[in-house]
C-alpha cells in the first residue's frame, strides 16, 4: 500500500475515532485512548520522530498529560494535553525544531497548511497527493447526502428509529459537524507543513556561541566598541548588585525579626514581593542575554564581568527563596489557594531560568540555547503538575490547618468538583459555620455533578470523578 493511500485511510479512521470518543463526552479515558492511537500513527508515518530526542520528549509529555486527565481531570491537564497535541503535530512536520517553533507549526498545520498553494501544482497531482480539490470532491457529496439523511430522519419516525434506538447516537447534525471539523483539523497533521521562515531561523542558530571575527580594517573600531561595552556592563552589574544587596538586606531584616513595616499587611508584603520579583527577574535575564550575546564573551577581561554577573544571578536566587518563604508565611496565616500554589510554580520556573542563564554565561551559549532549554523545562514542570489533584489538596489543607472561622468555603465551593465529597462532610459538621448562600451553592454543585455523571459513559471515565461519586454515594 502506498504511503499516501495509507495516510488517507488513517486520516478517515482517526476522524471517525475522534467523533466516537469525544462527541457528547467529557474528558477522561477517551483522552488516553486517543493519545495512544495518535502516537502509534505518528511513529509509523514519521520515522524521523522516533529518531529525535525532542520527538520522544514531547511524546512522553503528551502521554503524561493524558494520564493526568484520566487521573485527576483538571483543567490544567486538559490544557496541557491540547498544548502537547499541537506541539506533537508540529514535530511530526519537522522533528528537529525547537518546542517554541513546533507549537506555531502545529497551529499552522492544523488550521492553514492544507490550503498552501504548492498543493495545487501539477507535480503534486501527479504524485497522488491529497489536494484541496480532491478533498472537496469527497466532502461535497458526503455533505449533500447527509443533508438528505437528516431530512428523511425528520420525515419518518420509523426511519429515524434506525439511528436513535441505540445507546450511542450514530447520526445527528451535531455529530456530523463535529466529525467534519475533526477531519479538517487532522488534515494538516497527516499532510503537514510548517512556517518555513521560522524553521530556517531555528536551524541557523546553534546552541554554542561562536566568535565572529571582523575584517582587519574594522578591528580597531570593534575593539574600542567591546571595551566600552565591557565598561558599561561592569558598571551596570556593580550598581545592580549593590542595589539588590540593599533590597535583600532590608527584606531579610523584616523576615528575621518578624516585624513588618508600619501599615503593611501580610497580603501586601507578599504580593508586592512577587510583583517586584517578576519584573526584576525578567530584567535580570534580559540584561545578561544582552551583554553576553556575542563577542564580549571572548573579550580578554570578560572573566571579571562574568563574576559580577554570577553574583547578580546568585542574589536573584536569594530573592526567589525569600519570596518563597514569604509566601509560606502567608499560607500559614490565611490558607492555601490556587494562586498561592501558582506563586511556588512561578518561583520554581524562575530558578530554572536563572540556572540556565548561569549555564549560558559559563559555557558561552547562545540566547537561543537559553530559550530552547528553558521552554522544555517549563513544559516539563507544567506537565508534572497535572499529576496532582490540587483542588482536593487545597481543601484538605485548609480544613486541617485553618481555624474553622477562617475557612473560605465560598472559595472552596468554586475551585473544582473534586472536593465536593469533602464539602458535603463539612456541611454536616457542627464545627463549621457555613453561610446559607454557600450551603446552597455546594448543594447545587453536587446536584449538577451527579447529573453530569449520569449521562456520561465509559469514554468520560476518570479516577477523580469516580472517587468523588463513590464518596458522595457512601455518605
Amino acid at each position: 500500500m502506498k504511503n499516501q493511500t495509507l495516510k488517507t485511510y488513517l486520516w478517515i479512521g482517526t476522524s471517525l475515532l475522534s467523533s466516537f470518543l469525544f462527541y457528547g463526552q467529557g474528558a477522561g479515558l477517551n483522552f488516553l485512548l486517543y493519545s495512544l492511537v495518535f502516537v502509534a500513527i505518528s511513529f509509523v508515518l514519521y520515522p524521523e520522530l522516533r529518531q529525535s530526542a525532542s520527538g520522544w520528549f514531547i511524546t512522553a509529555g503528551y502521554l503524561l498529560t493524558a494520564v493526568g486527565v484520566v487521573w485527576h481531570h483538571s483543567w490544567l491537564a486538559i490544557l496541557l494535553y491540547l498544548f502537547s497535541f499541537i506541539a506533537l503535530a508540529g514535530f511530526c512536520a519537522y522533528p528537529r525544531t525547537s518546542l517554541g517553533i513546533a507549537l506555531p507549526n502545529g497551529f499552522y498545520a492544523a488550521g492553514l497548511s492544507f490550503w498552501r498553494r504548492e498543493w495545487l501544482n501539477r507535480k503534486a497531482k501527479q504524485q497522488g497527493s491529497l489536494t484541496p480539490a480532491r478533498v472537496m470532491s469527497w466532502l461535497v457529496p458526503v455533505f449533500i447526502t447527509t443533508l438528505f439523511l437528516m431530512l428523511y430522519i425528520g420525515g419518518s419516525p420509523a426511519f429515524a428509529a434506525l439511528f436513535t434506538q441505540t445507546e450511542i447516537e450514530v447520526i445527528s447534525f451535531g455529530r456530523i459537524v463535529f466529525t467534519l471539523v475533526s477531519a479538517y483539523l487532522l488534515l494538516g497533521i497527516f499532510y503537514p507543513t510548517g512556517i518555513q521562515s521560522l524553521i530556517q531561523l531555528d536551524q541557523r542558530i546553534p546552541n554554542l556561541l561562536l566568535r565572529h571575527r571582523q575584517a582587519q580594517k574594522q578591528r580597531a573600531f570593534n575593539t574600542i566598541g567591546l571595551k566600552y561595552e565591557y565598561r558599561s556592563g561592569w558598571l551596570l552589574f556593580i550598581l545592580l548588585n549593590g542595589l539588590l544587596l540593599l533590597f535583600n538586606g532590608v527584606d531579610t531584616y523584616h523576615l528575621w525579626t518578624g516585624k513588618l513595616p508600619q501599615g503593611v499587611t501580610y497580603s501586601e508584603y507578599v504580593h508586592q514581593g512577587v510583583n517586584a520579583l517578576i519584573i526584576s527577574i525578567i530584567l535580570a535575564i534580559s540584561i545578561v542575554m544582552y551583554f553576553f550575546r556575542g563577542n564580549l564573551n571572548f573579550y580578554h577581561r570578560s572573566r571579571r564581568l562574568k563574576l559580577v554577573a554570577y553574583a547578580w544571578v546568585a542574589q536573584n536566587v536569594f530573592l526567589v527563596l525569600a519570596t518563597a518563604y514569604k509566601n509560606s508565611l502567608y499560607i500559614d496565616a490565611y490558607g492555601l489557594t490556587q494562586k498561592r500554589i501558582g506563586v511556588y510554580v512561578y518561583l520554581l520556573m524562575t530558578l530554572v531560568g536563572l540556572f540556565f542563564t548561569y549555564v549560558k554565561v559559563r559555557e558561552i551559549r547562545t540566547n537561543a540555547f537559553l530559550l530552547r532549554y528553558t521552554s522544555w523545562a517549563f513544559y516539563a514542570i507544567l506537565a508534572g503538575l497535572t499529576l496532582f489533584n490540587w483542588p482536593r489538596f487545597i481543601t484538605k489543607y485548609n480544613l486541617t490547618n485553618l481555624p474553622a472561622e477562617q475557612i473560605d468555603f465560598q472559595y472552596l465551593s468554586y475551585i473544582s468538583d473534586h472536593n465536593l465529597d469533602l464539602l458535603q462532610d463539612a456541611l454536616v459538621n457542627p464545627n463549621y459555620h457555613i453561610a446559607a448562600s454557600t450551603r446552597e451553592n455546594i448543594m447545587n454543585e453536587i446536584s449538577h455533578f451527579r447529573y453530569t455523571e449520569s449521562w456520561q459513559d465509559w469514554r468520560s471515565w476518570n479516577y477523580a470523578d469516580e472517587q468523588v461519586m463513590i464518596n458522595l454515594d457512601y455518605q
